[in-house]
């Protein structure tokens, strides 16, 4: 009978530490929601959508890419995210041309920067036709965006250089394609 007797009490035992267990649950539970949703923001990798087609063919509409917000200088090349210059509650992914000090231009429809046309195998083409842009100088500390697609790209072209703090992020690689890419 001892047996039966201790065997009962871990039973009350074990039942009353479930029970204590279902009351924490929710807290728990709670608690890490809540920490999940801050952390989204307070950690340096995020998966974000690309909205338009201005960087094809590098990038398509509904492609998904890494971005990574920790930071880090701005160079020439890199695909960069920041909040869209018309809709601030939107994102845009565009390339760096050039930054602080240089000088940019368009002639006969080709990026020429500091007096040299980059080799832009990105570039869907690399010229836009019948295109001459004068030459810019960018400010200390700013950034000359381009989309890859120039001939269907809002970028400073329109808008002119962007201080490179607007920058969030640079996007490290494209984590998957759209739905139905192949």
């Amino acid at each position: 009978m001892d047996a039966v007797g201790d065997r009962a009490a871990r039973l009350r035992a074990a039942a009353g530490t479930a029970a204590r267990l279902r009351v924490r649950a929710p807290g728990v539970v709670t608690v890490v929601v809540i920490l999940g949703v801050l952390g989204v923001h307070l950690l340096p990798f995020e998966v974000v959508r690309v909205p338009t087609a201005s960087m094809a063919p590098t990038l398509r509409p509904g492609d998904h890419v890494l971005l990574d917000r920790r930071s880090v200088p701005v160079e020439r090349g890199q695909l960069v995210v920041l909040p869209d210059v018309e809709d601030l509650d939107s994102l845009m992914v565009k390339r760096v041309v050039a930054i602080g000090g240089d000088t940019v231009e368009f002639d006969d429809g080709f990026l020429v920067v500091n007096g040299i046309r980059p080799a832009e195998p990105y570039a869907e083409g690399g010229r836009v036709p019948g295109v001459y842009f004068a030459p810019v100088t960018v400010p200390a500390g700013a950034v000359y965006l381009l989309g890859d697609d120039r001939g269907d790209s809002v970028d400073s072209r329109t808008f002119g250089p962007l201080p490179a703090d607007r920058v969030v992020g640079r996007v490290t690689f494209r984590v998957f394609p759209r739905p139905g890419a192949p």
